[in-house]
């Protein structure tokens, strides 16, 4: 089985041409032919998300697009001249945008159950005053496959959303995402999940954040499946895509 994991990342985080982009990654996922696929920084219009967008410009769509916002905010006195994150640079350009962020999940698999939970804020994850970060996992079943979806806090204190991440769920699925964590970080925290899990930061030295080197995106696999492959793709977003292959023991 077949599993990619890409954080979409922001139309203003990126200055480049946006269609160009997604059409890249449509193509990408084309070529992939993967069994499933999670998102993260998902943007939401009114109608529909950014991974919907992506599924259309398919050859061959998904069958499945489960996307789930995890906050909708506006932001209003963010001062142009100040210096701040992308996010503020936005609202700084259109005081009236609102900022939408989420997750998703596309797959052709037999859908059995969704549960979306929220994480509890950890200290310093927001990006302006007013800009509180919620945090979610997106849990799916298949037919003979459980997966979550995770994005946590951008700061040093992602491991206490990992532990409350392995505290809600049972540890029978893929965890899989954006842990804003560096391998050393993982590794350093196993004791977490050692037990009931292996992570590809233990066998395989790969980047998923080329701006800063390091590998941000990992996954955890129970212990009655095994990481048979890993590799990452480029020139998509301001992460590597992470494509992983997994097979049952």
């Amino acid at each position: 089985m077949k599993i990619i994991t890409l954080n979409l990342a922001r139309k203003d985080d990126l200055g480049e041409d946006y269609n160009a982009r997604i059409e890249r990654i449509a193509k990408f996922l084309d070529q992939e032919h993967a069994d499933i696929v999670c998102f993260q920084e998902v943007s939401f219009s009114d109608t529909q998300s950014l991974a919907d967008d992506i599924n259309q410009l398919m050859n061959t769509p998904y069958k499945n697009v489960w996307s789930e916002l995890s906050r909708r905010c506006k932001i209003s006195n963010i001062a142009p001249t100040k210096r701040a994150t992308s996010m503020r640079k936005m609202y700084a350009k259109d005081k009236n945008a609102i900022f939408t962020d989420g997750e998703a999940i596309m797959s052709n698999l037999t859908l059995t159950k969704r549960v979306v939970t929220h994480l509890h804020k950890v200290p310093n994850d927001e990006r302006g005053r007013r800009d509180p970060h919620p945090r979610i996992i997106q849990s799916i079943d298949f037919d003979n496959i459980k997966i979550s979806n995770i994005h946590f806090a951008a700061n040093n204190n992602a491991y206490l959303q990992l532990k409350e991440t392995l505290d809600k769920t049972k540890h029978d699925r893929i965890i899989i995402g954006d842990f804003n964590m560096t391998s050393e970080q993982i590794i350093k925290h196993r004791t977490m999940w050692q037990s009931d899990y292996s992570e590809a930061s233990e066998t395989y030295n790969y980047i998923s954040f080329p701006a800063d080197g390091v590998a941000y995106d990992h996954v955890l696999v129970p212990k009655q499946l095994k990481l048979k492959s890993l590799k990452t793709k480029d020139n998509l977003s301001d992460h590597n895509a992470v494509i992983i292959e997994i097979t049952h023991l």
